[in-house]
C-alpha cells in the first residue's frame, strides 16, 4: 500500500491545473454585435392611398361645357368642303365641314326678296291708312304678310347655318369621319374635337376607401415614371356592381402633358400628421402587427414593444410607451438581436 500512495497523489495534483483551466473558458468575455444606428426623430408624415384609371377629357359642369365634343350634322346633305384636319388647331364656331348649300342659298335669297317686297306694300298700306285711302283689313294684312316673310328668312338663314357645320369649343381636332363627296344623315358623327389642357385623370375607388377621400385632396399622377400634381375635383357616389368601384376624377394641370387614354397610377395624400419615425429597417415585424424596436441604453439594447404606423419615404412611424424623439435604435441588424445584447456601434 505504501508503494502505490505517491502515485495517485500525483496524479490528483496533475489533474487540478486542467480543472482550473476549463473553469477559466466558461467565464470568457460576452461577445460584442456590431450594429448600425439611427435616431428617433419627429416628421411630418402622409399617408396614401393608391388607385388605378386613365386620363380622361374634363366633364361638363355647371360653369364649363365639356373638354371634348363629337360633332355631328345636324341635317342631310352632301359634304363639299372639309377644312379639318386631325391635329389642326380650332377655334369654337370656326366652320370644319361644309354641306352642299346651293338649295339653301336659293331659298334665303327668295325669303330676302319676299321680304323686301312685304316690307314695301306695308309701308304703301301705313301712308294710304294716314290718308284714309284703305282699308284697316288691308292695313292688317300687309302687317301680317311682313311678319311672316321675316319669319320665312329667319327659317332660310338657320338651314343655311346649320350646312356649315363648326367647332363648339376652341381644341384640336383628332379626327376626322367624313371626306368631300360623301353623303352624310342627321346625326353623322363628322369630327371629333378635344381641349388638350383640360385632362382629368379617372380612377376607380374601392367602396370601402371612398368615405376617406374627398375633393380638395392633393394627389400625385403617375405614369411611366413621371410623376404630376392634381386635385380630387369629383366624387362618383354611384357604385359599380361588377367592380365594386366608383369613379373618382383628379384635375390634371394644363402643362400636365398627359394624352387622353393613358393608364395611371394616382397617390391620393388622405391624411396628414407629425409624429416620431425611424428608418424601415429599424422595426422588427411582430405576427400580432406589432413591432420590436433595438433601443441603445449604453453599451447595450432594449428590445421594445411599438405600434408601426404611417411609412413614408423610408422612414416608419412609431408609437409606444417611452419611445421619445432623440432615442438611438439598432436598424439593420434588429432581426434576431437578442434582448440585453452588448452591442459595439460600426455606422449608421
Amino acid at each position: 500500500m505504501r508503494l502505490y500512495l505517491p502515485v495517485i497523489l500525483a496524479g490528483v495534483l496533475c489533474s487540478g491545473p486542467a480543472r482550473l483551466l476549463h473553469a477559466d473558458e466558461e467565464t470568457s468575455p460576452e461577445p460584442l454585435v456590431d450594429v448600425h444606428i439611427s435616431t428617433v426623430k419627429s416628421m411630418s408624415l402622409q399617408r396614401e392611398l393608391t388607385f388605378y384609371g386613365t386620363v380622361v377629357p374634363e366633364q361638363a359642369t355647371e360653369a364649363r361645357h365639356a373638354a371634348s365634343a363629337s360633332v355631328a350634322a345636324s341635317i342631310a346633305g352632301l359634304v363639299t368642303t372639309v377644312p379639318a384636319i386631325a391635329g389642326m388647331v380650332v377655334h369654337r364656331d370656326e366652320v370644319l365641314v361644309q354641306l352642299d348649300s346651293r338649295q339653301a342659298d336659293a331659298a334665303v335669297q327668295r325669303a330676302s326678296a319676299s321680304l323686301k317686297q312685304a316690307k314695301a306694300t306695308y309701308s304703301r298700306q301705313q301712308k294710304l291708312a294716314r290718308l284714309d285711302d284703305t282699308s284697316h283689313k288691308k292695313l292688317e294684312q300687309a302687317e301680317q304678310q311682313l311678319a311672316q316673310a321675316k319669319a320665312t328668312l329667319k327659317e332660310a338663314r338657320t338651314q343655311r347655318a346649320l350646312l356649315d357645320i363648326k367647332a363648339p369649343l376652341d381644341g384640336i381636332v383628332l379626327q376626322v369621319n367624313v371626306r368631300p363627296g360623301e353623303a352624310v344623315t342627321a346625326g353623322t358623327m363628322v369630327v371629333e374635337i378635344q381641349d388638350v389642357d383640360r385632362l382629368v385623370a379617372e380612377v376607380q375607388v374601392p367602396a370601402s376607401y371612398l368615405e376617406e377621400v374627398q375633393t380638395g385632396q392633393q394627389a400625385a399622377v403617375q405614369t411611366t415614371g413621371k410623376d404630376t400634381q392634381g386635385k380630387v375635383s369629383f366624387i362618383g357616389m354611384r357604385i359599380n356592381p361588377a367592380t365594386g368601384t366608383a369613379p373618382v376624377r383628379i384635375t390634371l394641370p394644363a402643362t400636365s402633358g398627359l394624352y387622353s387614354g393613358q393608364f395611371v397610377r394616382a397617390r391620393v395624400i388622405v391624411e396628414t400628421h407629425t409624429g416620431l419615425v425611424v428608418p424601415v429597417s429599424a422595426v422588427r415585424h411582430q405576427p400580432d402587427g406589432s413591432g420590436l424596436v433595438a433601443v441603445i441604453t449604453g453599451n447595450r439594447v432594449k428590445l421594445q414593444t411599438v405600434k408601426p404606423g404611417i411609412e413614408d419615404d423610408g422612414q416608419v412611424e412609431i408609437t409606444g410607451k417611452d419611445i421619445r424623439e432623440g432615442l438611438q435604435v439598432v436598424t439593420r441588424e434588429v432581426y434576431g438581436l437578442p434582448d440585453n445584447a452588448r452591442i459595439r456601434i460600426i455606422g449608421r
